[in-house]
Formats: structure tokens, sequence, C-alpha cells
């Protein structure tokens, strides 16, 4: 009866002894981090809701353009794709940039030959 009556003076006499009022404190801590992880995972999951929806236009889009595509090219299920170029025409490409590639060489000597000459006139009439 007396520890009884010393647990009723310590909680005001209400019956709880230190230990519940502990617990309680650590339930509720332990409802507080569960309340956070929920409002946590709430945003994580609205926020790939939103991905979802994004990802799902998009199909929508390359769905309704492989649509118009195949409209276009006559009902063809796969794509032709790009033209092939003749080999032939890639050797052209490659002389024709040599030949560029030589002639820019050759600029940039005559240019620089020009601005010695230049720079010696410059030189002269300074001194």
């Amino acid at each position: 009866l007396n520890s009884f009556n010393m647990s009723r003076d310590i909680d005001g006499g209400c019956g709880y002894t230190s230990r519940d009022i502990v617990e309680m404190d650590r339930l509720l801590s332990i409802s507080r981090d569960l309340s956070q992880k929920v409002d946590t995972n709430e945003t994580a999951a609205n926020e790939l809701l939103q991905q979802c929806e994004v990802l799902q236009q998009k199909i929508k889009a390359m769905i309704e353009y492989q649509s118009a595509v195949q409209e276009i090219s006559g009902g063809e299920d796969h794509p032709r794709g790009p033209p092939r170029i003749e080999f032939s025409y890639i050797r052209q490409l490659q002389q024709d940039n040599s030949e560029l590639r030589t002639l820019l060489e050759e600029y940039e000597a005559a240019l620089e030959m020009i601005m010695g000459k230049y720079r010696d006139q410059v030189y002269d009439c300074v001194c």
C-alpha cells in the first residue's frame, strides 16, 4: 500500500508510474518518427506518380510519332533508315578535304610571310 501511495504522489494521483511516463514518451517519439517517415514516403510516392505521368505522355507521343511515320511511309512496318552514301562519294569528299587542308596551309604560310614583312617595315619606320 505504501508503494502505491508513493507512485500516486509522484504522478499527481493519476495512477501512472514514472516508468509508464517514460514508456509513453518513448512511444510518442516513435509515433512522431513513423509519422515523418509516412510523410516522406508519401512525398516520394507523389514524385513517382508525377514521373510516371511524364513517361506516359512521352510514350504516347512516341506512339503517335511512329504511326505518323508509318502513315507517311505507306504503312511499312520498318522504315528504311537513312539512305546509303556511295563509297566513291565519301572518297571524293575525303580528297576534297585533303586539298582544302593543303590550301589552308599554303594560305597560312603566305599570311605569315606577309605579316613578317609588315613587322619588318613597321620596325624600320619606328627606329
